[in-house]
């Protein structure tokens, strides 16, 4: 069954929408340590390097959303189901981050208390969150003509 135009539009805005977020949030600062704001962690840099220390603590696990918001980016328009659900997995890991009170510091695993969250994280919780939202709008929309 041919999808519908609207169907195709939608999914273009709500990826448009999500991807641009996700790169202005690369440009910011995602959170604090106790021992200060340093720059060190703007987006950029969590999200290429982030996946090395992603096991050195429980809140780097929260990487993880990375590569399911780009598998879902990457299905979206053929595969709607998928898209959701990759969508989904990355705004759980996104959000978990938010139960996690320390994070890895450097590579030697030294754990450091969070205490604040910049706007690069609530931009990147955000960008995966329009994406989930806008998926399920999709999923829902779509799933009478068999689109979904």
């Amino acid at each position: 069954m041919k999808n519908p135009p609207g169907r195709a539009l939608l999914a273009f805005i709500i990826l448009g929408i999500s991807l641009s977020i996700f790169v202005f949030s690369l440009s910011q600062d995602t959170f604090c340590i106790e021992s200060g704001c340093r720059g060190q962690w703007d987006g950029a840099f969590i999200f290429l390097f982030g996946g090395l220390l992603s096991f050195a603590s429980p809140a780097g696990l929260s990487w993880l959303a990375n590569p399911f918001i780009i598998a879902s980016w990457l299905t979206i328009k053929k595969n709607n189901k998928a898209s959701l659900v990759l969508s989904l997995l990355a705004l759980l890991f996104s959000i978990s981050f938010l139960f996690f009170k320390k994070v890895a510091d450097d590579e030697s695993g030294d754990l450091r208390q969070i205490t604040t969250y910049q706007s690069g994280y609530w931009l990147w919780l955000s960008s995966i969150a329009i994406m989930a939202v806008g998926n399920l709008f999709l999923f829902i929309k779509f799933r009478k003509q068999g689109l979904a």
